[in-house]
């Protein structure tokens, strides 16, 4: 009776270990198929960005160094590009009026000797009308419009150039969610100019010497969310008294809605720079109390000094 009990026990046992042990493969396979769901777009955009092709831009290379990755014009290079390639341009002075129309990287080696002169052009230096484009380390100038952002719709990166002598350096038309940075600003008619453009981001631009530093009719954002840090305007009065190096009181933009809540005080090049503030009328005040209480304290001193030396 005994051996039949502990049987029927182990048959039960032995049952429930069955289903145990089909119900951990039935896990396994689950969690194996979630995971190779998480990590195949993983796989695949890893490939993509190592299928993407760097097209190397020089004027003034030897004949022989050029052929369909290593060209003569930036819109050449950009021709012969694909989605997702990175336009590398060398140090030099290029003369055109450039159009993207593709999600690609636009990149100089110098910001500051990397030039696209638009040479005085009606035509915008850069024309951008695709989504995901960044252009960097660039100076663009001397054209009616800098950089053209139209119909773009987000994703597009503006960052570490330099824009200067155009009458507009950026123009957005219907254009949003582009993220402007680190840019210097200088000597144009209009700096920023927005028009039926929102939710775009400026943050740690320097706006120096324009005529009007931003235009707009749209609500967009003038510093960084996660920073908190804004633009540096040359034509900010405002103070900094706790020595931050950004402005107590914000930018209010001229002809918007907008204001840039954390204005720098001083340019941005990398790092905040922060001054020394002193509240000058503050400081008079206290040299004056100060006085008033150095006679009050040193008159009865002299008198006694007067009385016992001077009788």
């Amino acid at each position: 009776m005994k051996f039949l009990q502990k049987y029927k026990l182990y048959v039960q046992i032995h049952k429930i270990m069955k289903k145990m042990r089909n119900v951990s493969i039935h896990l396994i396979t689950i969690l194996l198929v979630i995971v190779c769901l998480i990590i195949a777009p993983i796989q695949i955009k890893i490939a993509e960005e190592n299928n993407n092709t760097t097209i190397y831009v020089d004027n003034d290379a030897e004949a022989g160094w050029y052929d369909s990755t290593h060209v003569k014009t930036i819109q050449e290079g950009i021709d012969n590009s694909s989605t997702g390639d990175t336009v590398f341009v060398y140090n030099g002075s290029y003369f055109e009026t450039i159009i993207i129309k593709k999600s690609i990287n636009l990149i100089g080696e110098n910001k500051n000797s990397t030039i696209i002169n638009g040479n005085n052009s009606s035509y915008p230096v850069l024309e951008i009308s695709a989504e995901y484009v960044k252009v960097s380390d660039l100076t663009i100038k001397n054209s009616e419009i800098g950089i053209y952002l139209e119909n773009t719709s987000g994703s597009n990166i503006i960052d570490k150039n330099i824009i200067k002598g155009c009458s507009k350096a950026i123009y957005l038309l219907d254009s949003h969610k582009n993220l402007i940075t680190n840019n210097t600003i200088k000597d144009n008619n209009i700096g920023i100019s927005l028009n039926l453009s929102y939710k775009n981001n400026f943050f740690y631009n320097n706006f120096i010497n324009n005529s009007k530093h931003a235009k707009e009719n749209g609500e967009n954002i003038w510093y960084g969310n996660k920073t908190r840090i804004g633009n540096y305007w040359d034509n900010y009065n405002g103070f900094d008294k706790n020595n931050d190096g950004i402005g107590d009181i914000p930018y209010k933009l001229p002809n918007g809605k907008n204001k840039d809540k954390f204005p720098l005080m001083n340019p941005y090049y990398g790092k905040v720079v922060k001054d020394l503030y002193y509240d000058l009328e503050l400081v008079l005040k206290i040299l004056v109390i100060g006085v008033v209480l150095s006679i009050i304290f040193l008159l009865p001193i002299a008198y006694y000094w007067r009385k016992k030396y001077f009788k």
